[in-house]
């Protein structure tokens, strides 16, 4: 998810969904069980930047993109 907004900011939850499931990953699963919400957003990680067509835009904090370079260096993206 963090990598998602990192590599396209701004995103709606669809566009978002949408990128994820390119990538093979079950977003009934994340999206459903409210890690979106419960981690992403809870733990400060993304926030909503507007709307766009009525839908909420969101984008990674300052934390969030600390949280990127953690992952990028641990898996050496």
């Amino acid at each position: 998810m963090i990598i998602c907004l990192k590599t396209t900011p701004n995103q709606t939850m669809d566009q978002i969904k949408t990128s994820l499931r390119k990538w093979g990953v079950d977003t009934k699963k994340w999206f459903g069980h409210g890690h979106f919400s419960d981690y992403v957003m809870k733990k400060g990680f993304a926030y909503s930047t507007g709307k766009e067509n009525r839908k909420e835009i969101f984008s990674l904090t300052s934390k969030g993109l600390l949280e990127y370079d953690s992952i990028k260096e641990k898996f050496n993206l």
